[in-house]
């Protein structure tokens, strides 16, 4: 079924939403960060003029649902994926490899080593990369049983996996890591490549690659406290970690947004960052465009109307922006 449904949607090739001209408004990114609106990105691991690490935990976006959060010279990664496979490709459950000359441009964007990379559930579109990028920065990985078997099967080092189980908290260097309960929004009204790993082959298609048990962060360093999700539904649960200062939520699809207001309620960031809008399936070497399923003047009448906490704000490909 979902196969079907998405080729009628890449037989559409329809493109239902713009880029970010239109909402610079919302943009956020630091002094050194390069201009956010013209798309031009000046590398993240370019010192500020004044030499100084800017206080705070600064934060770049990495297309799709990833992040690089950096303090004070640690760095944690949460769900880097670069390849940016096609739509068509996926629909036809062609095989999916992780582009490695496409991963090492978007790493030569960031700072070369991480102690940790966090991945909310085992879908290519948070996964496929994973390998190459442990090896490429030393990382570890955390996530589910899932996430970290197929991994594995792709190749990843395995002295540096680590499977989590819901309400499970870790150190990695400053940062302190709690795993949330999360659900996995459905896209036509059907949760994608459900289930978990039943076979020791390498994933080849993007079918193979399971969503497991989704995951959510509660990520603190500093004093600060950030929370991260990929989507969600109405019939999710609602964290109850207190205030965060960010909230990363995904709201690429209908269920996701339609949570949005108890989540927002439910953590009262000072800052809202809605995640995982952008289209996936392009390169990630283009100027961000949102999803077709997306809607973010959805998201932003939402915000206003139903005067929600936290401030909106939007954030462009590889543009840190620092959180005080």
């Amino acid at each position: 079924m979902l196969r079907v449904l998405a080729l009628c949607w890449l037989l559409m090739g329809v493109t239902l939403a713009g880029g970010l001209d239109q909402y610079q408004r919302f943009l956020v990114a630091d002094p050194s960060g390069g201009d956010a609106a013209s798309g031009r990105v000046r590398p993240a691991n370019i010192s500020d003029p004044d030499g100084k690490e800017a206080a705070g935990v600064r934060i770049t976006y990495l297309g799709t649902n990833g992040y690089q959060l950096e303090w004070h010279g640690s760095v944690l990664l949460v769900d880097p994926y670069f390849t940016r496979a096609s739509l068509g490709r996926v629909a036809l459950q062609l095989p999916l490899h992780s582009e490695t000359q496409t991963v090492h441009w978007a790493l030569a964007q960031m700072k070369p080593k991480a102690v940790g990379v966090l991945v909310t559930h085992g879908h290519f579109d948070h996964n496929l990369d994973i390998p190459e990028v442990m090896r490429a920065t030393g990382a570890r990985l955390v996530g589910s049983a899932t996430t970290v078997k197929l991994a594995e099967l792709a190749g990843a080092p395995t002295g540096r996996l680590r499977a989590v189980q819901i309400g499970q908290t870790l150190r990695m260097g400053p940062w302190k890591v709690t795993a949330l309960e999360a659900r996995h929004d459905c896209v036509f009204g059907k949760e994608p490549y459900p289930g978990e790993v039943k076979k020791n082959t390498p994933p080849a298609q993007a079918s193979d690659w399971k969503m497991g048990v989704p995951l959510a962060f509660l990520i603190e360093v500093g004093g600060k406290r950030i929370y991260v999700d990929s989507g969600g539904r109405l019939d999710g649960p609602v964290p109850r970690v207190g205030k965060v200062d960010l909230a990363m939520a995904g709201v690429a699809l209908k269920d996701s947004r339609e949570r949005l207001p108890a989540l927002l309620k439910a953590l009262r960031p000072r800052y809202f960052l809605p995640s995982h809008q952008d289209d996936f399936f392009r390169p990630l070497n283009r100027p961000f465009r949102f999803g077709q399923l997306t809607d973010f003047p959805q998201v932003v009448r939402m915000h206003s109307e139903e005067h929600l906490p936290g401030r909106l704000i939007l954030m462009n490909y590889f543009q840190p922006w620092t959180l005080r």
